[in-house]
């Protein structure tokens, strides 16, 4: 298992505090979903950036179903 430095954290809670959801996160950063989602977990989203994140799955499950 690999050990991020502190930095690393850092920047996932920078991202997370902009909005940005778990899985754009980790592609970002190259680093594992559920790792992200350990080191975010406490950072509250406004009701506008929970509904930008629902959107986007809305969005990704109507092309998926098209396929």
């Amino acid at each position: 298992m690999p050990i991020y430095a502190a930095e690393r954290r850092g920047e996932a809670k920078e991202l997370r505090q902009r909005g940005l959801s778990l899985g754009e996160i980790s592609i970002k950063m190259a680093i594992p979903k559920n790792t992200v989602q350990g080191w975010v977990k406490d950072i509250e989203l406004t009701q506008k950036q929970k509904n930008r994140i629902k959107l986007k799955e809305i969005i990704a499950t109507a092309g998926a179903r098209r396929l």
